[in-house]
């Protein structure tokens, strides 16, 4: 072939990443200790080695064409970027940071401080930087540094201090690549968090700028500096020119390093550099601050309703996805409407899909706008969480498809999955809690039983005196039938429900009744959707039906 041979790469679908969350493994599911983790990172980085370069045009470069002759100039870097179930304020990195540093106490390697003694400082490249990524702590490892976190991982605590809170320390997810660092043709485009860029200096000229125009001139020269300098302490030398160009620039806000402000920015630029995910540049680029990563709109928005354990493990799996972008609102189950994302839905057009788990559509909706739900006349849909997961093509572990059986088919769908007494019970009280079931409303509900209970010969009702109504639901299982109510709601459950959705289908129509569970499930009202009167009509109607029958 010819040095000057064009070719066109033309990339469309996911992300060719070899790592272990792309091949499906998540150290959650199969309880692999941090320790253990090497023995398959140094598997996955072999076969990263041999797809890295595709990889890196899947992420990047669609109907681009790019010289044969400048495709192998530059240098392969690895990275490692390691997670943790811990979760972390940006502001308690550098805690983490001391926190892996104790455990290893004075045989820690200098890539983990970068202090030589005699207060003298390492001042390359950080090859191990400490991070939040997704709102949970991480390390992310860059040449050499893959090789030296070993001496952390075979001895990792199971908890660390952060300030004066105890956290547990698992890994989740390690995700080991190769990329090819170079200039290329093309641009790419990249977001920039927590972006420190004036010192002194700087900072005087930055001030003293004439118009935004300067300013983001003056940024932008730092922005390439601080790339070359990334670039040095990898020993990667370009033949071609940095082209760098700051797309988007946040407002400045202040982050605090030993009490003193620093001004910081959030910035998307493009560049024609090829940078690996979640790398620090800059000041402070070992502690969570300058993170590169490469920008792409998400192709798929998720809106979240109502709070419950279903609801809660749904954020945690979209968070695990790059290609999820998720609003939630922290709505309770009465108000999870739609318009709760009137903002959101104005941008709809920035997506491939927006969807919408357990809302009520009470406004109109784009056309990419795709609901997802098993309640109110889609009881014979799968959990939403499982629906989610099929989207997602994510395998949900044991724990996942309880929590989905809980919400589909509560205690009896648990029981079908052969799940241990002590399985149910700990999440129905996961549940419970997602729901902000309080101890207070635990006693009350246990009051409610106490005082309030009548025993009919097919039916059990309660009077509540909380409105946290699975608290009582719980305590009475098992049951034929149960309803239970307060002065401004009611809520039926068991044998019987399907009738009673077909009778009250006006009612679910007006959005007054909602119901889910099967035909065995629940219905009930919203609350306040009746005054007093037409609950006690109600609660009458049920009683007279289904009490003797």
């Amino acid at each position: 072939m010819n040095d000057g041979q064009k070719y066109e790469y033309v990339f469309k679908g996911p992300q060719l990443n070899c790592s272990l969350l792309y091949f499906g493994l998540r150290f959650e599911d199969i309880f692999i200790p941090a320790h253990k983790i090497l023995d398959l990172v140094f598997f996955f980085s072999f076969l990263s080695s041999l797809f890295s370069f595709y990889s890196y045009l899947c992420r990047g470069i669609s109907k681009k064409r790019i010289s044969h002759s400048s495709i192998f100039m530059g240098k392969f870097v690895r990275t490692l970027v390691i997670t943790f179930d811990t979760p972390i304020r940006h502001q308690e990195i550098p805690l983490f940071r001391g926190a892996i540093l104790k455990s290893l106490g004075n045989q820690a390697d200098i890539l983990y401080h970068n202090h030589m003694g005699e207060g003298s400082l390492r001042y390359s490249y950080p090859l191990i930087q400490y991070k939040q990524i997704r709102g949970q702590a991480a390390i992310v490892c860059v040449e050499e540094g893959v090789d030296i976190i070993g001496q952390f991982l075979t001895q990792a605590p199971e908890t660390i201090t952060l300030g004066e809170r105890e956290a547990t320390l698992t890994v989740t997810i390690a995700i080991p690549t190769r990329v090819l660092v170079q200039t290329w043709q093309t641009s790419f485009n990249y977001h920039l968090s927590r972006w420190l860029p004036l010192n002194s200096k700087n900072y005087l000229r930055y001030q003293s700028a004439e118009g935004l125009g300067e300013r983001v001139a003056l940024l932008e020269d730092i922005l390439k500096g601080n790339l070359l300098s990334m670039l040095k302490g990898l020993d990667i030398h370009l033949e071609e020119q940095l082209k760098v160009c700051i797309t988007n620039l946040s407002d400045s806000y202040p982050i605090y390093n030993k009490g003193v402000p620093l001004m910081a920015f959030n910035a998307d630029f493009t560049c024609n550099l090829s940078i690996p995910n979640f790398v620090g540049i800059g000041k402070n680029a070992s502690i969570g601050c300058g993170v590169v990563h490469q920008f792409a709109h998400p192709s798929n928005f998720f809106l979240l309703g109502g709070q419950d354990l279903e609801m809660q493990t749904i954020k945690q799996i979209l968070k695990q996805n790059p290609d999820c972008e998720i609003s939630d609102r922290n709505l309770t189950w009465d108000a999870a409407l739609l318009s709760a994302y009137s903002k959101e839905l104005e941008e709809s057009s920035r997506f491939d899909r927006i969807y919408g788990i357990e809302l009520n559509e009470d406004i109109a909706v784009p056309d990419n706008y795709y609901p997802i739900d098993h309640h109110n006349g889609q009881d014979n849909m799968p959990s939403s969480l499982e629906q989610v997961a099929l989207i997602l093509g994510v395998r949900l572990n044991r724990h996942q498809q309880l929590v989905a059986a809980n919400d589909r088919g509560y205690i009896p769908a648990m029981q079908a999955l052969s799940a241990t007494e002590e399985e149910i019970a700990e999440i129905r009280h996961q549940d419970r809690a997602a729901q902000g079931v309080s101890e207070a409303d635990e006693q009350l509900a246990e009051q409610s039983i106490a005082e309030h209970l009548i025993r009919h010969p097919r039916l059990l009702v309660v009077k509540a005196l909380t409105s946290h109504f699975s608290a009582i639901c719980d305590r009475l299982y098992p049951y034929q039938r149960l309803l239970i109510y307060t002065d401004n709601e009611w809520m039926y459950y068991g044998e019987g429900k399907a009738e009673l959705s077909l009778m009250l289908a006006e009612d679910i129509q007006q959005g007054k009744v909602f119901h889910g569970g099967g035909d065995k499930g629940y219905i009930g009202c919203v609350k306040d959707a009746y005054d007093e009167a037409g609950i006690d009509k109600y609660v009458k109607d049920i009683i007279c039906k289904y009490a003797d029958q």
